[in-house]
């Protein structure tokens, strides 16, 4: 496990793919990993508090904060909640994107019983927009990457629109 920073607060980590960020406890998952480091760490005999204020999906790696106490939960969702917080996602993606910047605005839904979600039509029940700024970092002959920056939260937005 890869502790970038740990205070009385905060403690932020680097996930990697495929590691769940939560699961039932008999599936391997990052938060029981860091419940087990801080018991162990700070030799706390009975349960450990850990919030969770995002996630990041499976098959991503990347930094990703937990809160050591219900006050810093209440100001991190917070945060998460009024939109303070700036996500920056690197992406691979296949073929060449033009231009090289700019605005992806789709509607999209969830698909009922599955955890994924397509492009919808405006007016489709169920529809939200999602709106995610890109930019190209680097052009390869056949793929692009990308820096990503959701201005929405939309579960599976950047699957869906990079």
């Amino acid at each position: 496990m890869n502790v970038l920073l740990e205070d009385h607060h905060l403690i932020v980590v680097n996930k990697p793919a495929p590691l769940l960020t939560q699961a039932p406890p008999e599936v391997p998952n990052l938060e029981a990993m860091i419940k087990e480091y801080i018991r162990t760490k700070y030799v706390k005999p009975g349960g450990v508090y850990l919030g969770v204020p995002h996630h990041l999906d499976r098959t991503v790696s990347g930094v990703i904060v937990f809160t050591r106490n219900t006050k810093a939960s209440q100001r991190m969702h917070k945060q998460f909640e009024d939109r303070e917080t700036i996500k920056t996602y690197w992406a691979l993606v296949a073929g060449k994107v033009e231009p090289e910047s700019g605005v992806w605005e789709d509607w999209i839904i969830k698909v009922p019983d599955e955890p994924r979600v397509v492009k919808a039509e405006p007016d489709q029940i169920g529809a939200k927009k999602a709106i995610l700024a890109y930019k190209v970092l680097k052009k390869f002959d056949d793929a692009s990457l990308l820096e990503l920056k959701p201005e929405t939260g939309r579960m599976h937005q950047l699957r869906v629109q990079s």
